[in-house]
């Protein structure tokens, strides 16, 4: 854990700019009127900092999408829609930074998750955080320094935790 400290730590990108970022952001989580955004909800994953964060938390909303040998939509696809509106450019080794940083974070919430089995407390959603999804982020996190090669990223798909 301490050596991927410091690999994210030295490898941490320069941000174009400071953006309120939402975290993870799933189906539902937007309220509309007259077909127009006008409010999102679950924002406990909030901070300041990289709006490249933000596309490594998407899910599911940037998937590859090739028909007839013709890439209609993905991440590069997003983050260039991005940059039309916004301006701001982001590139797609920022949102993989993030995305090992999200894997590493894995391991902090796996372990809550986890404490809170002890003594017949908790439910099975714990229980699956707590060994599974902790058991992605420590290999995802291996992976970070070195000590494992790199994964097929439909591996966790469901899990919102691809590395790219």
């Amino acid at each position: 854990v301490t050596e991927a400290i410091a690999v994210l730590k030295s490898e941490a990108p320069v941000a174009p700019c400071i953006s309120l970022c939402k975290g993870t952001n799933g189906l539902g989580e937007e309220v509309f009127r007259d077909g127009e955004i006008v409010a999102m909800s679950d924002w406990e994953e909030a901070s300041i900092g990289d709006p490249a964060a933000d596309f490594a938390s998407l899910q599911n909303f940037a998937p590859e999408i090739d028909r007839d040998g013709e890439n209609l939509w993905g991440m590069e696809k997003a983050l260039a829609y991005y940059r039309e509106v916004s301006g701001i450019p982001l590139s797609i080794e920022n949102v993989r930074f993030y995305q090992r940083v999200r894997a590493f974070n894995t391991i902090i919430y796996g372990h809550k998750a986890a404490t809170g089995l002890h003594g017949g407390k908790g439910d099975i959603r714990q229980a699956w955080t707590g060994t599974e999804v902790q058991h992605l982020g420590k290999r995802m996190t291996a992976n970070t320094i070195g000590l494992m090669p790199a994964f097929d990223p439909s591996w966790f798909a469901d899990l919102n935790l691809t590395v790219s």
